[in-house]
């Protein structure tokens, strides 16, 4: 009977994690899908020196969106799962709005000064590319994450997002619009995802209660417990997305062809982030004595996915390159392998760091891999973009985060 009623529960929690996993993998597949098609529509309509302004523009957008995060998506989940009430989740996320609000409008403004001082890159495209990827960053995701509730994530966010971006591609391949009000599209969607969602986790009443309780606090207090996982995600970003700014200055001319590549890898990426977000949810939800030994589990998954992602992406990488960049960025056996060791590398990273590691708290150790491990990867992306382009940067990459990962294995081992 013993027997019969572990392997039931045995079952049961099967069936749920695959269920969790995947409500969230088809979240970043429709998101996946409609961002590769507006990113072809853009080319198809503009061109892809147009398009490489607006990449350059999403990768600095993509760092201030960390700013604008400042760490909850690293913490956040484990805050969500660890908490016994309602009434803690919804201050959490609260919280986190008020304040990711405040800095929103700082990093817009330092966004904006950063795109214009970079060379040969439209300011306007520059900034109305950056402008969905920030905003996106005050989203109730790591709420959903944390709640483990991939469906409420999927109905709140992902719809308004890939329905707005789908529309924006739509309107562009049948000359309805011009890029820049396309990305305007875009943005109209990401807004009304966060304000959706933030909506449902504040809904009946609740905001009322933490307008009463949450500043006793204050936003000090909020920025000094957040610094560890804003250092993490900010470092995971910076390494993820200083390529395109170095390349911009070293070797302008292969600026164009490494967005496509760059784009298509980080979308891809985003393909494989369910794994982080379902190890995010269960790595603390058993309490602190089941820590140590799930972290380890987690592990061990973290690497046969990157692994399993980094064949895929390999293995896909050449058509859909072709196809994303409407013919005009043909990419070797060489740059697809590359690609694919950068997604299964950042997946790996992600993964052990947000879930294993910040589980744990020790994200400090993730941190000072990265602090040591990414200059060395930028350096080398710095030396060998020029004499090598696509695929000198690339190596550049997967040598620095194959260091940091291998760092973190052990510290979660030890």
């Amino acid at each position: 009977m013993g027997v019969g009623a572990s392997f039931m529960r045995f079952l049961r929690r099967g069936f749920t994690a695959a269920r969790q996993f995947g409500f969230f993998a088809l979240s970043v597949l429709l998101l996946a899908l409609s961002s590769l098609w507006f990113i072809r529509a853009a080319i198809s309509a503009g061109g892809l020196d147009l398009w490489a302004s607006v990449a350059v523009g999403q990768a600095v957008g993509a760092l201030g969106a960390i700013v604008v995060g400042y760490g909850w998506s690293v913490s956040g989940p484990v805050r969500v799962a660890a908490a016994q009430m309602q009434l803690e989740r919804s201050r959490e996320f609260a919280d986190a709005f008020a304040l990711r609000t405040l800095i929103l409008a700082v990093a817009t403004m330092a966004v904006a000064l950063a795109i214009f001082l970079l060379p040969e890159v439209d300011v306007g495209l520059g900034l109305l590319g950056a402008l969905p990827v920030m905003v996106i960053a005050l989203s109730a995701s790591f709420y959903f994450v944390g709640l483990a509730s991939p469906s409420l994530l999927f109905w709140m966010e992902t719809i308004p997002r890939a329905a707005f971006t789908a529309a924006a591609a739509f309107l562009l391949l049948t000359d309805s619009i011009t890029v820049p009000f396309a990305l305007a599209v875009q943005l109209l969607g990401n807004l009304c995802a966060v304000l959706l969602s933030g909506t449902y986790v504040l809904r009946s009443g609740l905001w009322r209660v933490w307008m009463r309780s949450s500043r006793s606090d204050g936003f000090l207090t909020l920025l000094r417990r957040q610094r560890q996982g804003l250092a993490s995600a900010l470092l995971a970003a910076f390494f993820s997305n200083a390529p395109m700014l170095i390349v911009t200055f070293v070797a302008p001319a292969i600026v164009a062809p490494f967005s496509v590549v760059d784009r298509l890898a980080k979308q891809m990426l985003a393909g494989s982030s369910p794994v982080t977000a379902v190890l995010q949810g269960w790595v603390p939800r058993e309490g602190v004595s089941a820590v140590a030994r799930r972290a380890r589990v987690a592990l061990a998954i973290s690497w046969l996915a990157g692994v399993f992602v980094a064949l895929v992406v390999a293995i896909s990488a050449r058509p859909l390159v072709h196809w994303v960049a409407a013919g005009e960025v043909e990419p070797g056996p060489l740059i697809s392998v590359l690609m694919g060791s950068f997604v299964g590398l950042f997946l790996v990273q992600n993964a052990v760091s947000y879930a294993g590691l910040a589980a744990q708290g020790r994200l400090g150790v993730a941190n000072r891999s990265m602090l040591v491990c990414t200059p060395i990867g930028l350096v080398l992306v710095g030396v060998l973009a020029s004499p090598l382009g696509v695929v000198g940067v690339l190596t550049g990459i997967c040598a620095g985060m194959l260091a940091a990962c291998v760092w973190q294995s052990v510290a979660v081992l030890r």
